[in-house]
């Protein structure tokens, strides 16, 4: 399909890109509805796979969203996937996902599409406890002013710590351990924020006070 939409250079222009979403959009729904009935997961994450590489190599006038269209397609069929398969093929498709967060072999957008798996296709007990123990790993490094001042590891200190709270409470964290894990990094305005709702809800008006002063004195 990508052949027969490039020109000689390999470029696919915007009035070929209709063509080929076209195509695009005839294969997908011709082999991943097949391979879910048959159960074949496997074959079907390895062929979601290789379309994460081959869509980033891609040169392509994508004005029209067609990339856009096609990964949100895609995205769907790896939802269903994953949530056919067994846990030992589970476990190693989860592996995978996370080996190939920060792959700059894959385009960034699409690791934000793989990212999302990450967070929202693994919820067991097991999987929300190892996800823990990888957000730790990043905001244990790289959690710091000058980080915090960054653009781009402060995006990603804000993601991990606030996904990092969400596997807590999916896991019914005791309040005292959430509160503690916000405090440790209270910087982040997303977890002070969490902080002084929690003093809220035990009326500790004081406390929630100190925090919005502190978070006032840091911004000036």
């Amino acid at each position: 399909i990508i052949d027969d939409c490039s020109d000689r250079y390999g470029f696919i222009d915007y009035r070929s890109s209709f063509s080929f979403e076209k195509q695009m959009f005839h294969l997908i729904d011709n082999t991943f509805p097949r391979l879910i009935s048959e159960k074949n997961t496997r074959v079907a994450f390895d062929i979601i796979c290789a379309f994460f590489f081959e869509f980033g190599k891609l040169e392509i006038d994508d004005s029209n969203g067609c990339l856009g269209s096609l990964m949100h397609s895609i995205m769907e069929y790896f939802e269903k996937t994953i949530s056919q398969m067994k846990a030992a093929e589970k476990n190693k498709a989860f592996i995978w996902i996370e080996d190939h967060l920060e792959d700059e072999k894959i385009v960034d957008y699409i690791r934000d599409d793989i990212f999302t798996a990450y967070i929202n296709f693994f919820t067991d007990k097991n999987h929300l406890e190892h996800k823990i123990s990888y957000f730790d790993k990043f905001l244990n490094e790289y959690y710091s002013s000058s980080n915090l001042n960054d653009f781009h590891y402060s995006f990603k200190l804000k993601s991990y710590a606030e996904n990092r709270l969400t596997c807590m409470e999916k896991l019914n964290t005791p309040e005292n351990e959430i509160l503690n894990f916000c405090k440790k990094y209270e910087k982040l305005p997303e977890l002070s924020n969490r902080i002084a709702d929690l003093y809220i809800s035990k009326k500790q008006y004081t406390e929630v006070e100190k925090i919005y002063l502190q978070i006032i004195a840091d911004n000036r």
